[in-house]
């Protein structure tokens, strides 16, 4: 569902703790690698200052709430598009450096597309609501220091920032950044 993605690029952490080792491995102290692990125990997906591998925290309530829907809802391809969609905006921020707003940019881009080519029925929003895929309105409504909730056809969608990195300007372009190697 997106290409760009490599299953090398992904590692599933069956628990918070499970990031240990990598921070480890990356040469950060204990103490350090401690302190990153109390800032991503909520995150859902992230990644650490904007490099591979994306990390997801399948014990996270989100992803935990799309595997559910994905294994015993009527609409399995729907819950996989969604997490699709929040790999993709992880990889605009590993490949890309992209900030939290380009990649949620790019992430909704993703979504219209699959929206008007009619794979994702479920942002629809309600009938007084709905804009063409040129008129979307990108509205921040709240930003918190790892959180940002951007209006999209009428609903909110909260994506969980990355730890570390620093942000684009907003409306920057990531496909158009040259990638970048870790």
């Amino acid at each position: 569902m997106a290409p760009e993605i490599k299953p090398g690029q992904v590692v599933i952490l069956s628990s918070q703790s499970a990031l240990l080792p990598y921070l480890r491995s990356w040469g950060y102290s204990r103490a350090v690698a401690s302190q990153t692990l109390q800032e991503v125990r909520s995150l859902a997906e992230f990644t650490i200052d904007h490099h591979f591998p994306i990390f997801v925290n399948a014990s996270s309530v989100h992803v935990q709430r799309i595997v559910r829907s994905w294994t015993h809802g009527a609409f399995p391809g729907q819950a996989a598009r969604v997490m699709a969609s929040d790999l993709y905006h992880e990889y605009l921020h590993a490949q890309y450096a992209a900030g939290e707003c380009a990649a949620l940019e790019g992430q909704l881009n993703l979504l219209t597309r699959w929206r008007d080519q009619g794979i994702l029925t479920i942002l629809r929003g309600s009938p007084g609501t709905r804009r063409s895929a040129r008129q979307h309105d990108f509205r921040t409504k709240a930003i918190s220091d790892k959180r940002v909730q951007t209006a999209f056809s009428g609903m909110w969608v909260r994506t969980e920032a990355s730890v570390g990195g620093s942000d684009a300007p907003f409306g920057s372009n990531p496909a158009g950044l040259p990638p970048r190697g870790r």
